[in-house]
């Protein structure tokens, strides 16, 4: 075994890779910044923008991959939009929303499934959008979505819910 072949054995194991366990990306930035020292100061910074960029091409190849499936297989990119791609976006949520209800944290559960749909639609729609823009001199896009706005007034509508269910049992 190589010196380097020995060193990833040795990270990996020191992540807990090697035992099956699921090293967080937030322990993945301790266990280097522990390794390496001060030369990974900014690791949470490096790592949250390497995450975000691999979710970034993953989302892209994602979105690339349905469309080319359902061209070749006849289905509609609304269909393959609104069952496949949004159920799988949602199942993470889920997944972390469950974990977190299991350790007893019910209120910080209902809280990340609604702030990730809230960030989707103030963050995740219109910033591409912004920058789409920006590349091109500022012209505008003209979005063709029915039911856009219906969607988002529903979701005002559960967060002023929740809100005002926080508010009327306590919780502030």
């Amino acid at each position: 075994e190589t010196e380097t072949a020995s060193g990833h054995a040795e990270a990996a194991a020191y992540l807990g890779w090697s035992t099956g366990s699921d090293a967080a990306p937030v322990e993945y930035g301790k266990a280097l910044k522990e390794k390496y020292g001060a030369t990974f100061g900014y690791t949470y910074i490096g790592g949250f923008i390497g995450s975000i960029s691999w979710i970034a091409w993953f989302s892209y190849l994602m979105v690339w991959w349905a469309e080319t499936i359902g061209h070749d297989l006849g289905i509609s990119d609304m269909v393959l939009g609104i069952t496949f791609l949004a159920a799988g976006t949602s199942v993470p949520d889920l997944l972390s929303s469950v974990i977190v209800a299991r350790s007893g944290k019910g209120d910080m559960a209902v809280s990340s499934s609604i702030g990730s749909n809230i960030f989707d639609a103030t963050f995740g729609l219109p910033l591409p959008w912004f920058f789409w823009s920006l590349a091109n001199g500022g012209q505008a896009i003209h979005v063709k979505a029915k039911g856009m706005g219906t969607s988002v007034l529903l979701l005002v509508g559960m967060l002023i819910c929740v809100i005002a269910s926080i508010w009327g049992l306590g919780y502030v």
